[in-house]
């Protein structure tokens, strides 16, 4: 086997442990790769490799965690089990074992094991490559597989710390669903009882109330309203951070026309100039990119109220190659001096007797933009209105 040969198969091994994020294939496809370049028909990664205190009959023993085996029935049926073998198969450096009795002991007579490549990963882990023939080598094993095997073990370690991150998150995922369940169950009961038995209070008894009684209880029919959009608000911005992107082409600009008449429909006093620019085609996620323009369309909506001629436009331009697409308006807009504060949860830039609101929106907008590698900006001045720019990924063709 000359350089060149040996050159390829490190090459080819390292192609493995650059194409894996997940422990388990990886550890599969190496210890495939390694026996197809050895020519040992069975393979075994074993790891928390442990010299146990007591020896049998003078022999030091390890115990060993089977997580892969290949090549062997009985041997594969044992992975992820717990091993009992002799330290000299498992423990110190890269090397040959040429003792049948010995291997047939430990793994069993049936694979008429003769010849086993011993290749340590570090001090708890090792490759195991068996064979029933008397093979030998023309290269020093050792020193050929130390460099790549020692990269095994840094791309193995940020695999399983990539795995327990995703457990993590997933756990993290699952409280806050079931946080959400507990929000839009536990709480709404009791406000739909306050609400409800308000109403009744008025109808049936509003004529034996003055006319600060009668305040009183639409104050608080109010209160547990704003309430009850507040949940709503918090739910749409929890659902924005989970479950994975389904992206497909969405044509925004029938989206925002659906949204702009759904909101003609529930104001039709209201007189307001809309230009829509015309195919605003991206690849996005249709449900959660709706929630994001319904917030900043409803928004302009609401923030030109007080405009005899109020005008919104929706439309794209192009700033160092990139789309930015923007939704502009001639309402009240805000001073850029608390601009900062826009996208955080619970921040409003105006009183709430002046326009109504939760302080939720452009955050869950925000968030909505992120979640798809974008980002999300605004320019306004006092009294002349605001535009709230976005980046989104490439236009679908």
């Amino acid at each position: 086997m000359n350089q060149e040969h040996i050159l390829s198969i490190l090459y080819e091994l390292s192609m493995v442990l650059s194409g894996e994020t997940r422990s388990g294939p990886l550890v599969e496809r190496f210890l495939q790769r390694l026996m197809f370049h050895t020519g040992f028909p069975c393979g075994l990664y074993l790891k928390n490799v442990l010299l146990l205190p007591e020896a049998e009959n003078g022999e030091p023993l390890c115990s060993a965690f089977l997580e892969t085996a290949i090549g062997d029935p009985e041997l594969t049926a044992n992975r992820g089990q717990p091993l009992m073998l002799p330290a000299v198969l498992v423990l110190g450096e890269s090397a040959f074992v040429r003792d049948a009795a010995l291997l047939a002991d430990s793994f069993g007579e049936a694979g008429g094991w003769h010849t086993m490549l011993k290749l340590r990963a570090r001090d708890n882990s090792v490759f195991l490559l068996l064979s029933s023939e008397s093979l030998s080598s023309d290269l020093p094993f050792t020193a050929m597989f130390d460099p790549v095997l020692r990269n095994f073990v840094r791309v193995y370690d940020l695999c399983c710390a990539n795995e327990n991150h995703m457990a993590d998150l997933e756990t993290a995922n699952k409280e806050l669903e079931a946080f959400s369940y507990s929000v839009s169950h536990d709480l709404r009961a009791p406000l739909r009882s306050i609400d409800g038995f308000s109403l009744a209070l008025l109808e049936d008894f509003g004529d034996q109330l003055d006319a600060e009684g009668q305040e009183y209880l639409q104050r608080m029919r109010h209160g547990v309203q704003r309430m009850g959009r507040l949940i709503d608000d918090l739910l749409n911005l929890s659902r924005t951070a989970q479950g994975p992107l389904s992206r497909k082409v969405v044509d925004m600009t029938a989206l925002a026309d659906r949204i702009i008449a759904d909101l003609r429909e529930s104001t039709p006093q209201r007189q307001v100039e809309v230009r829509l620019a015309e195919e605003l085609v991206v690849s996005a996620d249709p449900n959660l990119l709706a929630v994001a323009l319904n917030n900043l369309l409803e928004n302009a909506w609401k923030y030109t109220g007080n405009r005899q001629r109020a005008r919104i436009e929706f439309g794209v331009t192009r700033e160092k190659g990139e789309e930015v697409f923007y939704i502009r308006d001639n309402g009240t807009g805000f001073d850029m001096n608390y601009a900062n504060k826009l996208f955080g949860v619970f921040q409003r830039l105006h009183k709430t007797d002046e326009f109504s609101g939760t302080g939720i929106g452009l955050a869950t907008v925000q968030r909505v933009i992120h979640r798809h590698g974008g980002q999300v900006w605004a320019e306004a001045a006092v009294g002349e209105g605001a535009t709230f720019f976005f980046t989104l990924p490439a236009r679908g063709k």
